[in-house]
């Protein structure tokens, strides 16, 4: 949601375009760098038997506390958002392709995949479509044309954070699935003295 709505923030804070432009940028490096960093780990992870699933529930809460922070803080909050959200996407998007094979198999990947795939295109799509509304609602309030300041996005924040917590709760129960999944895989490589 964040990075289609950079653009506005800038606006919404009267930012000169080269630190807009340093946001966008910005994100996109973060996403990059975690999208690296964290499938490195995630494969660590698994080496260990602990299940990927713990990177998307670590990073879910991170971004929850920066979206609620924003609330009290406000514009000098803007480069950790910023982070944090390049983080998140990152950690879904290296993390999906395996949690797809590992929880429906390979049987029907591509569209299982693809089914996949569209959560963050609809929730783009429709975290868009809400933090326009309500920045035209505050804005109208103002008796302005345009949203100015922090006021503009507090309830995009908090919409944020409670999709945030909804995101977490799904993650808990692909959690607990993998560990059951990784638990059988364990319990499978382990040879007793009487195999031997």
């Amino acid at each position: 949601m964040w990075k289609n709505i950079i653009g506005t923030v800038g606006t919404a804070f009267a930012l000169n375009a080269s630190f807009t432009n340093g946001l966008i940028y910005g994100w996109s490096l973060f996403n990059s760098f975690f999208r690296v960093t964290l499938g490195w780990g995630s494969d660590k992870l698994t080496e260990l038997y602990h299940p990927r699933a713990w990177l998307l529930l670590i990073t879910g809460c991170i971004a929850f506390l920066v979206n609620i922070l924003y609330l009290p803080i406000g514009e000098a909050w803007l480069w950790p958002l910023n982070i944090a959200d390049a983080m998140v996407y990152g950690a879904a998007f290296t993390i999906t392709a395996t949690q797809v094979s590992t929880n429906f198999g390979l049987r029907s990947y591509g569209f299982n995949m693809g089914l996949a795939s569209l959560a963050p295109a609809f929730s783009g799509l429709i975290c868009t479509s809400l933090s326009t509304s309500f920045t035209n609602a505050v804005a109208e309030s103002n008796g302005e044309e345009q949203c100015y300041g922090d006021d503009c996005f507090s309830s995009t924040f908090i919409m944020g954070a409670v999709c945030l917590v909804v995101g977490v709760l799904f993650e808990v129960t692909v959690l607990r699935h993998e560990a059951r999944e990784l638990d059988k895989q364990r319990s499978s490589f382990d040879l007793q003295p009487a195999d031997l």
